[in-house]
């Protein structure tokens, strides 16, 4: 999880961001996780779920995906954006201020990967 701390929040997240113009969503997981926690994933990546999420006062369209091929050791790549990256467990997870709370179900359906979740504004 990442704890994110820019413009002033406090919450916790898979990494991940938006999908940029002419990027695939696939493309997108790759590139964030490494700007954002210094882990190298390899494709194949699944799709796990698409929502369409409220957060900060604006509709997103969220999709959520998981890797099993990495290397790398988790880091703070953007200390600007983000205060601490750790591995926790579902109980550690169920107490750490999340937006959205629904990782917390994504993360026990698919405990033992990588998460990585790409918003795009609506």
């Amino acid at each position: 999880m990442l704890h994110t701390t820019k413009q002033g929040r406090n919450r916790w997240e898979f990494p991940g961001g938006a999908v940029d113009a002419g990027e695939d969503i696939t493309t997108a997981a790759v590139r964030e996780f490494r700007e954002e926690v210094g882990i190298t994933i390899y494709e194949p990546l699944e799709f796990v779920r698409e929502d369409t999420l409220f957060i900060d006062g604006d509709n997103w369209e969220a999709s959520f995906l998981y890797a099993s091929n990495w290397v790398g050791t988790p880091t703070v790549m953007e200390p600007d954006k983000s205060a601490e990256v750790r591995w926790v467990n579902l109980e550690e997870m169920a107490q750490l201020p999340q937006i959205p709370f629904l990782l917390l179900d994504v993360a026990r359906k698919f405990s033992g990967y990588y998460m990585y979740g790409a918003c795009d504004g609506l």
